[in-house]
């Protein structure tokens, strides 16, 4: 993730938050690639009775393929976590987060460490720029195919 890399270049710890969807997938990439680049990585996952959409549950497989770990989201977060990256929640957003869910973003906000968002901020419906409910507050957004009219509407505006 070259962005994060490159904004956030003494972050060595890197915690990520994975939803289970899509946007968590994009999560579990970003934490094969910055541990690839020597980069302590904690992953927190959202698990579900439901599968994962199939090539989220490839990055997912790959991810624990790479040694990778998953956490699950009612741990405890290292202390020194230098850079949050969120991947809970995408495009498919159309009312507020659930409670556990809810309560991510929420830690996450409070935390002293910058957050950078995959895809879009967890909470930001892509289309409208509202905020249903809680809202990562990211300090940046890595967008994938196209820029969503939400990163330039509404609330985010």
């Amino acid at each position: 993730m070259p962005l994060a890399r490159r904004a956030y270049p003494q972050a060595r710890h890197w915690l990520i938050l994975c939803g289970h969807g899509n946007n968590g997938g994009d999560g579990y990439v970003v934490a094969r690639l910055a541990l690839a680049a020597g980069i302590t990585v904690t992953l927190l996952a959202q698990e579900s009775d439901k599968p994962l959409p199939e090539e989220a549950a490839k990055a997912r497989e790959t991810w624990l393929e790479a040694a990778g770990v998953i956490h699950a989201t009612d741990t405890a977060w290292p202390e020194e976590v230098d850079l949050i990256v969120d991947g809970l929640l995408g495009t498919g957003l159309r009312s507020a987060p659930r409670n556990e869910i809810a309560r991510l973003i929420a830690h996450a906000n409070h935390h002293p460490a910058s957050i950078v968002a995959l895809d879009v901020p967890s909470g930001l419906n892509a289309q409208t720029g509202t905020t249903p409910g809680d809202v990562i507050h990211a300090n940046h957004t890595v967008t994938f195919v196209a820029l969503k009219p939400g990163l330039l509407t509404g609330e985010s505006a």
